[in-house]
C-alpha cells in the first residue's frame, strides 16, 4: 500500500458520517482465494450489507444481504481508528505463491483505500487480527454461523 492510500483510509475514517446521517461510505473486507476459499463483505454507512463466501459447509457459495444498526457498522470504523489500520505494513519481504491477500478497504464516493496483507501474514499483525476479528464476528452473526471464515 503507498503511503497516498494510507492517508485516504485515515480520512475517510475520520469523515465517517455522524449518527442519523449517511453519505455514501462504506467499509469492506476480503480474505482467500479461489482455491482456499474466499469471503468478501460490504457494509455502508446506512446499515446495508451484502457478503458472500465460500468457507462454508461443502464449500458452497452462500450470499447474504440485509441491513444493520448503521452504529454497527460506524463501530468497525472506530476501531479502524484506534487501532490505526492505516500504519500497517507487510511484515513479510515478498509473497509466497500459495499465500492470498487480506484487505480492509474503505470508500466514500470518490475516494477509496486499502489496508492490504497476505492471509499468513494477517494474525502477526495485531493492530490488523483486532480489526479483520470485529468484521468476522459481524459476518458470522448475520449469516447465522454458516460463514465459517476464521481469518486463518
Amino acid at each position: 500500500m503507498n503511503a497516498h492510500a494510507a492517508g485516504d483510509l485515515q480520512a475517510i475514517a475520520a469523515e465517517w458520517p455522524a449518527q442519523g446521517e449517511a453519505g455514501g461510505f462504506w467499509i469492506a473486507y476480503h480474505i482467500g482465494s479461489e482455491f482456499y476459499g474466499e469471503t468478501d463483505a460490504r457494509f455502508e454507512d446506512n446499515g446495508r450489507y451484502v457478503l458472500w463466501s465460500t468457507v462454508t459447509q461443502g464449500r458452497e457459495r452462500l450470499e447474504f444481504s440485509g441491513r444493520l444498526d448503521p452504529d454497527e457498522v460506524r463501530g468497525l470504523v472506530e476501531l479502524v481508528t484506534r487501532e490505526r489500520l492505516w500504519t500497517v505494513r507487510h511484515v513479510r519481504p515478498t509473497q509466497a505463491d500459495d499465500d492470498a491477500p487480506a484487505f480492509l478497504e474503505a470508500g466514500d464516493g470518490v475516494r477509496r483505500a486499502r489496508v492490504e496483507l497476505w492471509v499468513s501474514e494477517a494474525g502477526s499483525v495485531p493492530e490488523f487480527a483486532r480489526v479483520q476479528e470485529a468484521v468476522l464476528d459481524l459476518i458470522r452473526r448475520v449469516s447465522d454461523g454458516a460463514i465459517l471464515e476464521v481469518g486463518r
